[in-house]
């Protein structure tokens, strides 16, 4: 009975350590390394050593980073000016318009109070430009801030893009693999951007999770890969070019009216309010099927405002559901879904000018550790689903 003991316990600490060094020494190879295991041994085990994963180097941050200043992806803007009560000390900064270059309509998010001064920075609220680098010279289309939402953990960090949807068109692409379907043909998921749409890409990023964790719904161009699940966020896009997120119950009524959508674990957001169950605990399970909402880790997430008009994206590293609910909320998320976790597929990226007819590269990502290569999303065909952004015709 002892030695059978000792190897369950050598047997533990090996699939534990082997996923730790996967998921920190080699990119993408964390979730590869899980899912072969997966298959083998079931889910059980596997998000069992998940969840140790992450809870070690969780308690190992809080003790490393306990006395250390917030977490930073980028320099904070310049500071506001003395009198808080002008108007320019909530604007944020515009870069040159040419005098003889059109203009389109101004977007200015507005500064918002951290949730947490204690762990919070300058830039925290303020909204910084992403510049459009084919359009310089026009307001840009994005901004960005950092949230930090957790006062225990002020490692605990969530990049934010708002994104003015008067001038750039969100799409969905769904990927060769996920979510896996015996309902469409390989033939019907090309897994990139379209060639067609070079010329005007600005930004990509991902989408939801794999099929077997958690059989959230997807649609599009009339082919539904999975079908909707009542209780599951949803991400609708319409046929006229507007937007929903809600669970799908609310939505459902103008199913007939979309042209795709993508589900997710339960709502973070909606209408207003953070989901009870996340404020009521740390220990919610509805947003993960290996890992939990409670595990602290890289998640992502997107929501629109109570205008509907501009879409917030947000990448948290070393947040729960909870946490990243409260980061899309503060930055003026009526309404938020959480996309993919882990460290590998969370991601943003913003494309450089494109050069003639050549594929467009990837400029920068909106974090400093995220791995992409420079044809993201336009050059190898992507597993897994993805949106994309593109310029509108003013």
């Amino acid at each position: 009975m002892k030695r059978i003991w000792k190897r369950g316990a050598f047997g533990a600490v090996t699939v534990v350590g082997g996923l730790w060094a996967a998921l920190h020494a080699i990119p993408g190879a964390g979730p590869a390394v899980a899912d072969g295991v997966r298959a083998v041994v079931g889910p059980g085990p596997v998000a069992w050593a998940e969840d140790v994963v992450y809870g070690v180097e969780d308690r190992i941050k809080r003790v490393v980073y306990r006395d250390a200043a917030p977490k930073t992806f980028w320099e904070a803007p310049p500071a506001a000016p003395e009198d808080p009560s002008s108007p320019a000390a909530h604007a944020p900064a515009q870069p040159p318009i040419a005098s003889n270059a059109p203009v389109a309509p101004t977007f200015a998010p507005a500064a918002f109070t951290p949730p947490f001064a204690e762990v919070a920075t300058a830039g925290d609220g303020q909204w910084l430009p992403v510049v459009d680098p084919a359009a310089p010279d026009q307001p840009p289309p994005m901004y960005k801030t950092l949230v930090h939402p957790d006062p225990k953990r002020s490692f605990a960090a969530v990049a934010i893009v708002a994104v003015d949807l008067e001038r750039l068109d969100l799409s969905l692409v769904a990927g060769t693999l996920e979510p896996a379907s015996a309902a469409v043909l390989p033939t019907d998921r090309p897994g990139l951007v379209p060639a067609d749409r070079f010329g005007d890409l600005v930004a990509a990023f991902n989408g939801g999770f794999k099929a077997e964790h958690g059989h959230y719904g997807m649609m599009l161009g009339g082919r539904t890969f999975l079908p909707p699940r009542a209780a599951s966020c949803t991400v609708a896009l319409y046929k006229g070019g507007a937007l929903r997120v809600g669970t799908w119950t609310a939505l459902k009524e103008t199913a007939a009216d979309m042209a795709g959508f993508r589900q997710t674990p339960p709502c973070l957001v909606e209408q207003g309010a953070v989901n009870d169950t996340l404020l009521a605990a740390d220990d919610a399970h509805g947003w993960g099927a290996s890992v939990g909402g409670a595990t602290v880790i890289r998640r992502s997430a997107l929501g629109l405002d109570a205008t509907g008009k501009t879409l917030l994206y947000g990448l948290g590293e070393s947040v729960t559901a909870g946490t990243l609910a409260r980061a899309m909320r503060a930055a003026g998320a009526e309404n938020a879904a959480q996309l993919d976790v882990n460290q590998a597929y969370p991601r943003f990226v913003f494309y450089g000018r494109r050069q003639g007819n050549e594929r467009p590269t990837v400029a920068s990502a909106l974090i400093p550790d995220i791995a992409f290569s420079r044809h993201e999303y336009v050059g190898r065909p992507e597993g897994r689903d993805f949106f994309y952004l593109t310029r509108k015709t003013l």
